[in-house]
């Protein structure tokens, strides 16, 4: 699939996804993580249960 889309501007979500060998044209690294600290952890679940993904 890369190689269709080698002249077009990539951004990856790590450092790993700029892998040379996939000759990309990356232009930026936005990672894909979120600060935990500014979240309340709740250890019970609610009624229902649910997994947001």
């Amino acid at each position: 699939m890369y190689i269709h889309a080698q002249a077009q501007p990539y951004v990856s979500i790590s450092d790993t996804q700029r892998d040379p060998s996939l000759e990309l044209n990356c232009i930026a690294t936005v990672y894909n993580g979120i600060d935990v600290n500014s979240h309340k952890f709740f250890p019970e679940p609610d009624e229902p249960p649910y997994l947001a993904f």
